[in-house]
Order: structure tokens, then sequence, then C-alpha cells
């Protein structure tokens, strides 16, 4: 399919695209086969804030955008769809909203989302992330319910169970799985009812489970070497299976033992093949944007990104995701956050070699964080540091791992970025939806309210040559270019 195209702000509009403008992969979470309706017989996606449709069979036509579902006002994202026939409504889970279903019409309306009502002794507080839904056909007079897999936490035993729910929103029952996926290790995300009486659930590790009603696992693990960890799983009408990655842009076949059938793939890819970019660099001298982001493998990669937003060409491919970017120019390397213990900076060369690192347990006086942003000061060599639950203030970290100092930030948190203006520089501080211009002391000189238009939660922001700067929504993908 055609990539789809960044575009100035400024720019004239583009021909529409399939998926919606300026995104640069997928953000594949949850499908369900749409049983009724003007697209019966489909799957749908949530991919991003998009709901996509697929044909089954490749001579029905090319996968195409139904809706946005930006009209729900979600906190966070969807990660959990399912379409229930008797009603023609999709319901969503949104993470960071689990105590409430969302739901649209078959065109995408918001419809009056409906409060869940838990079973006694259950707190919601403890609902860490909700997964894949599948819908419960009635029989009879017996309505359709719909079944949600629920990641929980402390203080309860942590660990996924599945709650089944009325259309109502009332849980009538919660079901916590079996060995051996009774245990915290155990991370369902795909979830799809197989009839007459099992769930089919997908795992963190690429595994799929056959589970009963009562939650004991009736047969298992059933692998295929070339399936990545998957998110999304249904059903098809005829007992076959399709199955999506967060990151590949193409539908899995499984037949229904679970066994491959590769001729029910389909390809949905969006972009140029970059998920969930969330931290980015200006680098100079590629003249291009050096994003951090997921390949369509679900690698972690730095990868360079045109000031069009036609094309990704991995820079390096990493041992695990990072939050936060900086390039060293008199070095020509980069330095990347760790997001996972030890907590630090860790130096790399321009072909993804690593040159060193700054240990945060190492800089007497400086809190052992994560880094929650992270910027570059080349006149004096200095990072310039934001950790995570330190809301409100910058750390000044010289290259050579001494603490120099600190600053208030003028905002809890956001994206810091280094801005080359041919003098000493300045510091841009993005904290939507202001944009704070700051000196290298971390005085406000200037703020501004840049257009968020087309982005839902623009968290990402990377500052570009003459007055230019990207926003990106992780979430979706999706990037727009800013500026004079």
């Amino acid at each position: 399919m055609r990539p789809d195209r960044g575009r100035r702000a400024d720019d004239e509009e583009e021909p529409a695209s399939p998926f919606g403008q300026d995104r640069l992969g997928n953000n594949t979470e949850s499908l369900t086969l749409i049983t009724g309706g003007p697209n019966g017989g489909r799957v749908a996606i949530i991919d991003g804030y998009d709901v996509i449709a697929v044909p089954i069979h490749p001579a029905h036509g090319a996968p195409a955008r139904l809706f946005g579902i930006e009209g729900l006002n979600p906190e966070a994202f969807a990660s959990g769809l399912v379409y229930v026939r008797s009603e023609r409504r999709f319901y969503f889970g949104l993470q960071a909203q689990a105590d409430t279903l969302w739901a649209t019409d078959d065109a995408g309306a918001a419809l009056p989302p409906r409060p869940i009502t838990f079973l006694p002794g259950f707190d919601p507080a403890t609902i860490v992330s909700v997964e894949g839904m599948t819908v419960l056909p009635g029989k009879g007079s017996t309505p359709d319910r719909i079944a949600r897999a629920l990641y929980v936490g402390a203080p309860g035993p942590e660990g996924t169970q599945i709650e089944v729910l009325s259309l109502g929103g009332v849980v009538e029952r919660e079901i916590r799985l079996g060995p051996p996926l009774d245990g915290p290790d155990t991370y369902v995300l795909g979830l799809a009812f197989d009839p007459p009486g099992t769930f089919v659930v997908t795992c963190e590790d690429a595994s799929f489970w056959r589970v009963g009603l009562d939650g004991a696992v009736v047969d298992g693990p059933f692998t295929s070497p070339e399936l990545p960890m998957l998110e999304g799983l249904t059903r098809l009408g005829n007992g076959r299976f399709v199955c999506a990655s967060y990151t590949a842009g193409r539908l899995f076949g499984l037949g229904s033992t679970l066994s491959r059938m590769a001729a029910l793939d389909r390809e949905v890819e969006i972009g140029v093949g970059l998920s969930r970019p969330f931290d980015g660099v200006w680098d100079a001298p590629a003249g291009t944007f050096a994003l951090v982001g997921m390949g369509r493998d679900l690698a972690d990669v730095v990868a360079s990104v045109p000031v069009s937003l036609d094309a990704a060409t991995i820079m390096m491919t990493l041992d695990g995701p990072r939050h936060g970017i900086a390039r060293l120019p008199d070095e020509d390397m980069f330095a990347l956050g760790r997001l996972t213990p030890p907590f630090g900076i860790d130096i790399f060369g321009r072909g993804g070699s690593r040159q060193g690192e700054i240990a945060f347990a190492n800089v007497t006086g400086l809190p052992n964080r994560r880094v929650a942003a992270l910027a570059y000061i080349p006149s004096s060599h200095q990072f310039v540091v934001g950790l995570r639950r330190l809301p409100g203030t910058a750390w000044l970290i010289s290259r050579t791992g001494n603490l120099d100092g600190s600053f208030p930030l003028p905002a809890s948190s956001g994206a810091l970025q280094f801005i080359d203006d041919g003098g000493a520089g300045h510091l841009g501080f993005w904290a939507p939806p202001t944009l704070f211009t700051l000196d290298l002391e971390g005085n406000v000189v200037d703020t501004k309210t840049p257009s968020t238009a087309g982005l839902v939660h623009p968290l990402g922001y990377v500052a570009a040559p003459g007055g230019r700067f990207l926003l990106i929504d992780p979430n979706s993908s999706q990037a727009v270019l800013r500026g004079p």
C-alpha cells in the first residue's frame, strides 16, 4: 500500500490516505469479526485510533479505514475491541479507563458509555491493563455477553483474569486462569471465544492456549516460529483464526487447530514501518530526524526519517526499549536513556556500537531513576535530564558523569531538546499544549501554543532547524511537522 506521507501544517491538503494522515507505522492492538451491518464478514482492527476493516478474502477489496475513535476522548489508547451483532455496536476497552464500556455504532458515532459494575470485593484500581475482548453469543432468550482479559495487580494476586460482562456493563463472572497461566509472569493479550465452551488466548511470549470457561488450561502451548508477540486475535466464522502483532501490519492466519495457515494472511501495513516513535533528535550531518521506535519485527530501533516523513532507514537496533535520545555533535554519537535498571545513559556510535555509559548509581547526589527526558548542551558538555517521578526538575550531568546542578522546569513533565541557534543555543521544553523556550540556565524566555490538530496525545517533540519541529503521538505513530 502507499506509504502515508507526512505534511507540513501549512501545506495544502494531501489526498486522504487509507488509514489517516501522517502515520509512520502500525499500532495494532485488538481484532474482532464484524458479524453484521454493512461491513459484515470483515475483520475489524483497532490500530492507533483507527478502526480498519479487512476483507477475509482478497477478492473482496483492500483494507479500509472505517472511522476513528477520537470522539470517545481516550485518555490513552484502545487495547480491546469487540463487535456485538445484536446491538450493531463496537465496544472498546480503553487503557486508563477500564471501569467503563465504551461504544460506537456501525459508522463510528460515539454512544453513551456504560459504567461497569464489578463483583463485590473487586477493586477496579487494581486493574493494570485491559486487553483482548470477545463476544459470548446468546442463545434464545439469553442475551450476548462480552468477555475481556484484564491484568490485575497488587494488593491482590497478580495475573490475568477473564471477566464476563452483560451488555449493560454488569460483571457476572471473574475467571482466574489455571496453571501454568496463573502467575504474575503470564500476560494475556489476545482473547477469542471458540464454541462451544473454550477461550483461545495469546500470551506475551507468542504462545497460544485453549482455556475452559472455568479458567483451566485445556491444551497448549501452541507456537509458530514465524509469529512474533501477538496483540490481537479473533475467530472467523469457519472456525479458523487470524491474529496480529503490534507492529507487523499483517494479519496472520491460523487453522482451527491453531496451526499456521498462511493463505489467510492479509497485509495491513501503515506508513514507513516505524511504530510508537516517542523520542527523537535532529541529526544534522544526515539532515534527518533520528527517531526512537519499533520496527515491523518488534525490534527497538533508532531510524533515520526525512523531513518528508515518507521513509525510514534503520540506523541502529537496540538491546531493549529506550526513553530519551540526544546527539553529541562534537563526537558524532548518540545518547539514549535506559528504560529499565540499571538506570543511566548509554552512548552509541552512529552504527549502533555502544561506546560508553553513565550509570546513575555512580553519580553522587543524583536520584537513581529512569530517564524521562534527555538533551545535550554541546558548549558545556552537559546532559539535561528529566527523571521519572521527580516532576518539575532538570538535572545537569557532565559528560564525565558528575552532577553539576539542577534547575526547575516550568511544568511537571515534558520533552526536552537542545536547539542550535547559531550562538550558545537554548532549550525547547514541550509540555502539551505549551512549548517553552528556555535559556541554558532554565529561565523561560518564550512560550507558544502550537496547533496540535490531528493529534490526540502529542507527547513527542523533536526540534528541527529554522524554527520547525515535529510533534508525535506515539499511540498512533502519527507525526506532523510544524513551524515556519
